[in-house]
């Protein structure tokens, strides 16, 4: 299994009990594999949530993770992301979370084929449906 760096869309669809993103979360809970994620998707997490119980397995399943913060470099790479690809539907959020794949050397872990599909030159992404 490649070394993955999970977009906040694999997080939502565990939690939502989507059975796709099994394979991919289970190795994580068994403690058999190391996952990680970028700051900027535990921010867009916090944005959503709804309630304490959300707030609380969302905790729970973070710290079995690698959290990477935004580094300078990271910023800058994210933003020459965001300046090539802006006009093709990339926020600057998912150019940052890119730049922490790319910068890391990750694979990228997502649902989100309409931001991050034009960058498949540019980093090593990894599409689930």
């Amino acid at each position: 299994m490649p070394e993955y760096l999970f977009d906040t869309t694999v997080l939502v669809d565990n939690f939502r009990g989507k059975d796709v993103v099994v394979p991919f979360v289970q190795p994580i809970l068994d403690g058999t594999t190391t996952v990680w994620f970028s700051v900027i998707t535990e921010a867009e997490l916090w944005a959503g949530i709804k309630s304490s119980y959300e707030q609380v397995r969302y905790e729970a399943l973070l710290s079995m993770m690698k959290r990477i913060p935004v580094t300078k470099t990271i910023a800058r790479v994210a933003g020459e992301l965001y300046n090539k690809y802006r006009h093709q539907g990339l926020s600057l959020p998912d150019a940052l979370i890119a730049a922490t794949a790319r910068v890391y050397k990750k694979t990228l872990l997502t649902r989100n084929t309409k931001h991050f599909e034009p960058l498949r030159d540019e980093i090593s992404c990894e599409f689930y449906s």
